[in-house]
């Protein structure tokens, strides 16, 4: 089937903005989360930006729901699913099964 343009540009941006999380993330995995881009010490810390990447994710998740793209019900309870899934499979986080 093919893609409307709307849908095209919809998924394109939201790919992008993921592609952009994963690089913050990198960084955040190389120089912790306070540290701030050396050539712009003013600018926002790999924290901040992750939080605008993250918001950023969330906007197109919103605009795709509207647009019927996705259903929101189905993706919040993936989120319930994805909890009880991810407690099995981590070490450190609170409520895991290692962490008990």
């Amino acid at each position: 089937m093919d893609l409307s343009n709307a849908e095209r540009e919809r998924l394109t941006k939201l790919m992008e903005e993921c592609a952009e999380t994963i690089q913050i993330v990198s960084k955040i995995m190389l120089f912790g989360y306070d540290e701030v881009n050396a050539l712009d010490p003013s600018g926002p810390s790999n924290r901040e930006r992750l939080e605008q990447e993250l918001g950023d994710i969330w906007y197109w998740k919103r605009e795709m729901q509207q647009a019927k793209d996705i259903s929101g019900v189905n993706v919040n309870e993936r989120v319930f699913r994805k909890h009880k899934k991810a407690m099995q499979y981590t070490k450190y986080q609170p409520g895991s099964k290692w962490n008990g």
